[in-house]
């Protein structure tokens, strides 16, 4: 029975594609990056002082905290 659902999930995994929006690949399209792992998720990832962290840029001891905003 296990084995059944497993092979029916595979076989719908193409339809879930398909199904799926396009997303902005265009040059000027921008993203902003997260951390994830045991015990903490969503997590955004900043830059200071010549180091990359993970938290609330706000909360750093940095005039210069700065969001991590990559473009495609």
């Amino acid at each position: 029975m296990l084995l059944d659902m497993r092979n029916l999930i595979a076989a719908s995994l193409p339809l879930v594609v398909l199904g799926a929006r396009k997303r902005d690949v265009s040059p000027s399209a921008t993203f902003q990056l997260y951390a994830y792992g045991d015990g903490f998720g969503g997590l955004p990832l900043f830059y200071a002082d010549g180091l990359a962290y993970i938290g609330d840029p706000s909360l750093a001891n940095s005039s210069e905290a700065a969001v991590v905003i990559c473009k495609s």
